[in-house]
């Protein structure tokens, strides 16, 4: 063959720049390819201009320039060159190495598409589908996609099943979708990998199987699509289908946010604050926070806009917090929205405005968990930003917080159907959503369904039950509940009577601060039940008592006073005087 090109064969001589384009049987030689291209082309061979064209556009030994590929590419399609008709519409269509010239590139994709040239069938799909230089057509688009992708062309056959699993231009049809997404995958398409991950993932076409979506998401991953970088990550971070691997999740999440992804910046950025998978770096949780918020990515807004609320990795600055939750909001970012909502209702960083905070509130109150339609009910239940309260839209509100999950929501709910505020009363209702706020650790509701076991509301007093909701409350610090389990061992209802048991709740509570537990832990001192009688002691508790506004505490005070020594007296006193009370 060399011999015959030697002797201006042009064929032979297009096939010699081939060998030596591509290396097969001699070593890989731009130069040469170039010189053996230029021989043939020079004879008029299209094949070898669409050659050199493709090696001017590649850069391939020689600085690209798409200039020259497009006068190569231009000589070619004159002769009806079809590939070459397809790479001249390429450069026209963008202006590259020649004046844009839409309606020149649709004609010669049209053309190239009609010939049967897969590519120029595709390219040609997507210029039909996104109608950005002719007029959209998804029904054109979908017979190009079809026929490129009958042809065996990877990315119209992605292109295909992404409308078939949208529903664009044709019927949705998941199956179809699947099937398409394979068949691209299986060509090395690492997006349709990805894709038909996803669909393992969600079942959409096929049966759900997240064993088979790992490796798909794995080899996209590698071949570094940021999407399926994600997708991997997402797995790892809750275990799906994968053992739970927060690092692992760090891991993928960082490559695609080295890509700049605002997807994985964010994502990484949460694990980061969290102490999750790895190391806590608030430093650059925020730096990572900060680009992604930079690329207008509405989640990474908003925890922005929390951390310079709060102060965490940044300065305070309620103005910056404003300005970025008004952003994400801009995008109807729920979160944000709700978190607007609070400023306008607070006023903090933008000037209050309760009529504001209400509409934000009911613009996402059925979006989120349940918050906003709770803050929205508390507003509303004390008449803020309307004429006066409202018990009955605030009733309406918490139950939407409610049924969403939200524990305080349950709680005012429970409250209000148990005291007949803004609904009609109903101890049964009431005592249900008491006890699912309580399941969820909710102090005052655990406080208050055991009030309500004590009081017999639906049926007769329970104070087992009543000790129970106590105890849970109790146990997490809260000193009401503290001093109604403590009653309850001083009584023995509910419990065994455990005068020790008491004193310890009553002193609990007492240390935090609670009037009433420190009437009764002095009461307990004076007559000595569960400890030994200690008058000072008792005067020290009373004194104390009295001292928060409980009057009893006071007449007792009096008394003892008399049975008292001035010296312990004063010794009391001083020690009274030092009390500062201890959140637990």
């Amino acid at each position: 063959m060399l011999e015959r090109a030697a002797a201006g064969d042009a064929e032979a001589q297009y096939l010699a720049g081939l060998l030596f384009q591509l290396g097969e049987r001699v070593p890989q030689d731009f130069a040469t390819a170039r010189g053996w291209f230029a021989k043939a082309a020079g004879q008029g061979h299209a094949e070898a201009q669409d050659s050199l064209g493709v090696m001017a556009a590649l850069g391939q030994g020689q600085p690209r320039d798409r200039a020259e590929a497009a006068r190569w590419f231009e000589a070619a399609a004159a002769q009806g060159y079809v590939p070459a008709q397809a790479n001249l519409a390429a450069l026209l269509i963008r202006g590259a190495g020649v004046e844009a010239d839409p309606p020149r590139a649709l004609a010669l994709y049209t053309a190239a598409a009609e010939a049967g040239h897969a590519n120029a069938q595709y390219r040609l799909a997507q210029l039909l589908q996104d109608g950005e230089v002719v007029a959209a057509d998804l029904d054109a688009a979908v017979r190009w996609y079809q026929a490129a992708a009958e042809a065996g062309h990877p990315l119209a056959q992605r292109a295909l099943g992404l409308l078939y699993q949208e529903g664009s231009g044709v019927a949705v049809d998941p199956a179809r979708a699947a099937a398409l997404f394979r068949a691209a995958a299986d060509a090395g398409e690492v997006n349709a990998m990805n894709d038909l991950g996803l669909a393992y993932q969600r079942g959409f076409g096929v049966d759900q199987d997240l064993r088979q979506a790992v490796p798909l998401f794995r080899q996209a991953a590698e071949a570094g699509v940021a999407e399926a970088q994600l997708n991997l990550g997402f797995l790892y971070e809750h275990g799906e289908g994968v053992e739970q691997d927060l690092a692992e999740a760090r891991r993928w999440y960082g490559a695609a946010a080295n890509q700049g992804d605002p997807r994985g910046q964010y994502n990484l950025a949460v694990l980061l604050a969290l102490d999750a998978g790895g190391e806590q770096d608030i430093a650059l949780a925020v730096k990572l926070y900060r680009a992604a918020a930079a690329s207008g990515y509405a989640p990474a807004q908003n925890n922005l806009g929390v951390l310079y609320e709060r102060g965490v990795g940044v300065p305070v600055d309620d103005l910056r917090a404003v300005e970025l939750y008004k952003a994400a909001a801009a995008q109807e970012h729920v979160d944000a929205i709700a978190n607007m909502a609070r400023h306008y209702a607070s006023g903090v960083g933008v000037e209050e405005d309760d009529a504001r905070a209400i509409a934000m509130y009911r613009q996402v109150m059925h979006r989120d968990n349940g918050t906003a339609a709770y803050n929205l009910g508390r507003m509303l239940e004390r008449g803020e930003g309307i004429a006066g309260p409202d018990p009955e839209g605030a009733v309406a509100a918490y139950r939407v917080g409610a049924e969403a999950g939200k524990d305080s929501a349950q709680f005012r709910l429970g409250l209000a159907l148990i005291y007949g505020r803004g609904t009609p009363r109903d101890d049964a209702a009431g005592m249900a959503w008491l006890e699912r706020a309580a399941r969820q650790g909710h102090a005052g509701a655990q406080v208050n369904l055991g009030g309500a076991y004590m009081a017999g509301r639906g049926g007769a007093p329970d104070p087992a039950a009543a000790a129970k909701w106590y105890r849970a409350a109790a146990d997490n610090g809260d000193p009401m509940a503290q001093f109604s389990l403590a009653a309850l061992y001083d009584a023995g209802q509910g419990v065994p009577r455990d005068p020790q048991q008491a004193l310890a709740w009553y002193r609990r509570a007492a240390d935090q601060g609670l009037p009433q537990a420190m009437f009764n832990l002095g009461d307990m001192y004076r007559q000595g039940i569960g400890v030994e009688a200690d008058p000072v002691e008792a005067f020290v508790w009373w004194w104390r008592a009295a001292a928060a506004g409980l009057a009893p505490a006071r007449g007792n005070l009096q008394l003892l006073a008399r049975q008292l020594t001035p010296a312990q007296i004063e010794a009391g006193e001083a020690r009274a005087r030092r009390f500062q009370p201890i959140s637990e």
